[in-house]
């Protein structure tokens, strides 16, 4: 914690399989807003509408939901906590992960979906390094976003696929110890930006 809070760089990136599956992740994200940093807390929605009660919707904080329109009870769920986020008054934004089979009318219909929900943002980034996924990502962001967006994209694409052994980044494991009932381990990851 105290390597997040006396890091110089403006923006704290929280993601990973499930962030909000933590019980003190409320606390951690305000701590770490007060300090000056910006946050973006990425999910993947579905535990956002019960867990929204534990964060405050300071201007630092923005909650991200992972969102794939796939009108699945998954996606259900990310719409209502989105809502619920908006509602709270939380900046809300959605991430969209581009795969090299991914196409542009789908993520056009992502669009107009999104503008329904009047959501604050939009990142589009690729979810592989593989050079014809970050194509069609980049294809995607620049006939689909802002240039405020776009840019913000591409920033996030490069910091999600890069090495991992930065030294401000920090991985957290829910798994305090080894547990064989455990089938597996949740892995989160904090990244200064």
């Amino acid at each position: 914690m105290q390597s997040i809070l006396q890091s110089a760089l403006p923006m704290v990136w929280i993601g990973g399989s499930e962030p909000l599956i933590h019980p003190g992740i409320g606390h951690f994200v305000r701590a770490i807003a007060q300090s000056g940093h910006y946050i973006f807390l990425e999910t993947n929605g579905t535990l956002l509408r019960r867990r929204i009660h534990e964060f405050q919707p300071l201007p630092q904080v923005f909650l991200g939901v992972r969102l794939n329109v796939d009108h699945t009870s998954e996606f259900a769920l990310a719409v209502e906590g989105l809502r619920a986020a908006r509602l709270s008054g939380f900046f809300t934004v959605v991430h969209s992960l581009v795969g090299r089979t991914s196409k542009l009318p789908e993520l056009a219909r992502t669009r107009e979906f999104l503008a329904e929900l009047r959501i604050d943002g939009w990142l589009i980034t690729a979810e592989s390094a593989d050079p014809g996924t970050i194509r069609n990502a980049a294809e995607a962001r620049s006939h689909l976003l802002t240039k405020p967006w776009r840019w913000f994209s591409r920033r996030i694409e490069r910091e999600l696929l890069a090495h991992p052994s930065r030294t401000d980044e920090w991985s957290v494991s829910s798994a305090q110890e080894p547990d064989a009932s455990r089938e597996e381990t949740c892995e989160e990851s904090v990244k200064a930006l």
